[in-house]
């Protein structure tokens, strides 16, 4: 089912976030992006990988990297109650309203966006 989905879906998308951490990941995003698209990888890869970048450059496509940085000084502000997270819980959104998660997620005092995929 995953492989129909995938040629069904190909080159869909304007934006992918990979977040599976590896190379199998990494791939079905360069299928799923559109020419001109970004993909955001949001985990490290597990270990070294071998991938062809050529879809990266024939579709132009825009490679961001994002990543959490250290713990420390994240913890010691939630353990010192810094940083108060009550009102992240209120952030989540069905998949079907993705519109509405993405338009949250880009105000400014929007912590984190949480898309809930129910089967």
């Amino acid at each position: 089912k995953v492989s129909e989905a995938m040629v069904e879906m190909k080159e869909s998308f304007d934006l992918v976030v990979e977040c599976t951490g590896n190379a199998e990941g990494f791939n079905n995003a360069l299928e799923l992006v559109k020419p001109y698209g970004t993909i955001v990888l949001k985990t490290t890869m597990a270990g070294m990988t071998q991938t062809n970048l050529t879809a990266v450059v024939v579709k132009e496509l825009t490679l961001v990297g994002s990543r959490c940085g250290p713990f420390d000084a994240a913890l010691r502000m939630l353990s010192q109650r810094q940083v108060v997270l009550d009102d992240i819980k209120k952030d989540i959104y069905d998949i079907t309203a993705f519109p509405s998660a993405i338009s949250r997620a880009l105000m400014a005092e929007t912590l984190k966006v949480i898309l809930r995929i129910t089967p």
